[in-house]
């Protein structure tokens, strides 16, 4: 995928779809078509490594217990999808 705005990814729900699959396909490590905590913990220690802040447990399980709309334990494709939108629109805004 070429680099995007924010704001062009947010005007394209294919390209929003496209964003979130990648990086959810990435740390779905079982494929199961979910994240669990630990692969959610993967994917913030790893983004924390290139921002140079490693989330803390309780930071990882407030993130997760947010993430899990349905609390079933769990973070489905589509509460990634809102997730991402969330932080690609809250970028838009300390942008504009």
């Amino acid at each position: 995928m070429t680099e995007a705005s924010a704001e062009e990814i947010l005007k394209d729900e294919v390209a929003l779809r496209k964003l979130s699959d990648e990086v959810f396909t990435k740390y779905d490590k079982d494929s199961n078509g979910y994240l669990d905590r630990s692969e959610l913990l993967a994917m913030l220690e790893e983004i924390g490594q290139k921002v140079g802040e490693v989330p803390k447990e309780h930071e990882v399980n407030a993130i997760y217990e947010d993430l899990d709309v349905n609390q079933d334990g769990k973070i489905s494709r589509e509460e990634f999808v809102a997730m991402v939108r969330g932080v690609l629109e809250n970028i838009g805004k300390h942008v504009l």
